[in-house]
């Protein structure tokens, strides 16, 4: 079957997904969601996998933050302000463990 090859499983496992036997895991949903062009959500939600959505959007929420972080980083690198940079990782290093404890996470906008 290409379409297995194509999102690397198993035509077996495609079947198993087919007759409700089983479901693909949530690198199969994301291969499957790319292969189709789809949204994930979409395929996690077809898959009846509303863990995996949530997941998902745990991961974009992240990968979204340390984008802003390093564009907001390199912005004060860009203008020279090399110290000004340390200053805010040290910041971090330190606020580290307070922030884990309390179930916080540091926004981009309290790096400026």
């Amino acid at each position: 079957m290409e379409f297995a090859a194509e999102i690397g499983t198993s035509p077996g496992g495609v079947n198993k997904w087919i007759s409700g036997e089983n479901t693909p895991n949530f690198e199969s949903c994301l291969r499957i969601a790319l292969h189709f062009d789809v949204d994930p959500i979409q395929v996690f939600k077809m898959a009846e996998r509303l863990d995996y959505v949530r997941l998902y959007r745990r991961h974009v929420e992240s990968l979204t933050f340390h984008h802003e972080l390093h564009a907001r980083l390199q912005a004060l690198l860009d203008v020279g302000l090399s110290e000004e940079v340390d200053r805010k990782l040290r910041q971090i290093e330190d606020d580290r463990p307070h922030l884990k404890s309390k179930g916080r996470r540091t926004s981009p906008k309290q790096l400026t």
